[in-house]
């Protein structure tokens, strides 16, 4: 793998195509596309070649690099190509990116004997570094890349669409303050709560996690190349702990004078406070919702039946 990421990284200068949609479309300049070691799959049948003049089949395919069917040819054709490395720098597989309308339009190496891509972030490299103990947890691997551009240096991303939690709770008892910053649009938003009920029903599950929720359709990226900087500064400054994302979650019920709705809110709220695993955890936010939420939200309903018996 190390062979090989220097084979696609020399080869990002055969690639017109690559080159600009890296430098004109994501804006990375040269430094980052070098720290990064970005590289282009392009022209894949002489980087095949190179590989298979150097290593045998069955290390090729052992690695991820070549497809294990009957005709092995290269896994990766005419990609963007990102390195994946561990805390030891070392390079364990490639993410790779198409630039046309063509699907997938993200794959991963395949899972290999060191590639388990639960086990991994992309970027956790940082993790040596211990410059701040705030870990900022994106979506993928350009967000990652043009938030570092931009001076957030500790900055990590799942590999696929599934965040390992027990990895983030890992994070946590090592010290990290873990900010999770996904997407605004709607399959953000669910993976964020997703991400909230699985941390709640873990027993490991101590705090330290916190949340920061995007402008509607925005995504880090998007929020850089608009000049918006300064609101994601403050954002990512003040994230949401928990509880706060919960009562965040249950405002489009709460925000409604209609009983129905009240009433739903706090039927999801129980049962999500019944699912929490920790006992301590459990108790402690069972007790803040039920002096913040369930008195004031029975109050509100009080007051919504009297208006309706006056009328």
């Amino acid at each position: 793998n190390e062979y090989a990421k220097d084979i696609f990284h020399n080869n990002l200068l055969n690639s017109k195509s690559h080159i600009n949609y890296l430098s004109k479309v994501r804006k990375f300049n040269s430094d980052t596309i070098n720290f990064f070691e970005l590289g282009s799959s392009s022209n894949y049948n002489t980087i095949q070649n190179k590989l298979l003049n150097k290593f045998e089949l069955k290390d090729l395919i052992l690695s991820g690099l070549f497809n294990k069917n009957k005709i092995s040819k290269i896994f990766f054709m005419n990609r963007i190509m990102v390195p994946i490395v561990n805390l030891q720098n070392k390079t364990l597989g490639f993410g790779g990116r198409v630039i046309d309308e063509s699907l997938p339009k993200y794959i991963n190496t395949s899972e290999t004997k060191v590639f388990k891509k639960k086990q991994i972030l992309f970027n956790e490299k940082v993790l040596n570094k211990h410059s701040t103990d705030k870990l900022l947890l994106v979506e993928g691997y350009f967000d990652v890349i043009k938030l570092y551009q931009h001076g957030f240096k500790n900055c990590v991303a799942p590999l696929g669409t599934a965040i390992n939690h027990e990895k983030l709770i890992e994070l946590t008892k090592k010290g990290f303050e873990v900010i999770v910053c996904l997407d605004g649009d709607l399959a953000g938003r669910n993976a964020t709560i997703r991400l909230m009920n699985n941390l709640l029903s873990s027993e490991n599950f101590e705090l330290g996690v916190k949340f920061v929720l995007l402008p509607r359709n925005y995504d880090p990226d998007q929020l850089l190349d608009s000049n918006l900087q300064d609101q994601l500064n403050k954002l990512i400054d003040s994230p949401l702990n928990i509880e706060q994302l919960i009562e965040k979650y249950l405002e489009k019920y709460n925000s409604s004078n209609n009983v129905d709705e009240r009433f739903k809110a706090s039927k999801i709220l129980k049962n999500l406070l019944n699912t929490i695993a920790n006992k301590d955890l459990k108790k402690i936010l069972t007790d803040f919702f039920h002096s913040h939420y369930f008195n004031n939200n029975k109050t509100k309903i009080s007051q919504s039946n009297s208006k309706k018996n006056q009328i």
